[in-house]
């Protein structure tokens, strides 16, 4: 990648640590991936697939609050 110097990291390090995982193709903006690269060298993350991971992690299970929220205003429960 131009502009960004390898580290030193173990494969290990971006791994998740618990259940299976799948290999994800995604495309994203180049100006996204500088800002996740930012938050990998201040050390937020380990690595860009943990980032994406809890992001990920977060957005949907703000959105399966939010539907059960919703489902239960209209006297209903949202079974996932």
């Amino acid at each position: 990648m131009k502009g960004r110097q390898a580290k030193n990291r173990t494969k290990e390090s971006g791994k998740p640590r618990e259940g299976q995982t799948e290999i994800v193709n995604i495309r994203i903006p180049k100006d996204l991936i500088l800002e996740l690269d930012f938050l990998v060298e201040r050390r937020v993350f380990n690595s860009r697939s943990e980032a994406i991971r809890e992001f990920a992690r977060e957005y949907v299970q703000s959105q399966m609050h939010e539907k059960d929220a919703k489902s239960s205003e209209q006297g209903r429960k949202t079974k996932w």
